[in-house]
């Protein structure tokens, strides 16, 4: 076990000389599992903001950095310290998972709502 940054790293994970696991998550569901894996341990401050990213995607997407400090309790650069842990540059590369998420479900809402049927035309599903 190794601990730098203030993060215990549990495994041999690949990390920069930061302590950074290399390459940040390319999905939600990749910085979730990375999150729960238990591989990392996070100081008080990170896990407080890892809690409100998970439960709140759509504020992580569209909230500025003082605005997530805000709700979260900690501060702007404990954000920008969250976003690095995981490999990003900053909040901003952060956000945009979060961004590629809501797009993901709001097609996938889209997609679901659309009946196709076998000439081609489109009807929508209403839902009860």
């Amino acid at each position: 076990m190794e601990e730098r940054g203030g993060l215990t790293i549990n495994d041999k994970h690949q990390k920069e000389e930061s302590g950074c696991p290399v390459g940040p998550p390319a999905s939600l569901d990749e910085l979730k599992a990375l999150v729960v894996s238990g591989r990392l341990e996070f100081p008080d401050r990170i896990k407080q903001i890892g809690v409100y990213a998970l439960q709140h995607p759509h504020q992580m997407a569209f909230m500025t950095i003082q605005e997530i400090a805000q709700a979260t309790e900690t501060s702007p650069s404990s954000v920008g310290r969250f976003a690095k842990t995981f490999g990003f540059a900053g909040y901003t590369a952060l956000r945009r998972v979060f961004q590629k998420h809501i797009a993901e479900v709001a097609r996938q809402v889209c997609h679901d709502s659309l009946n196709i049927d076998v000439k081609g035309t489109a009807s929508i599903r209403l839902r009860s």
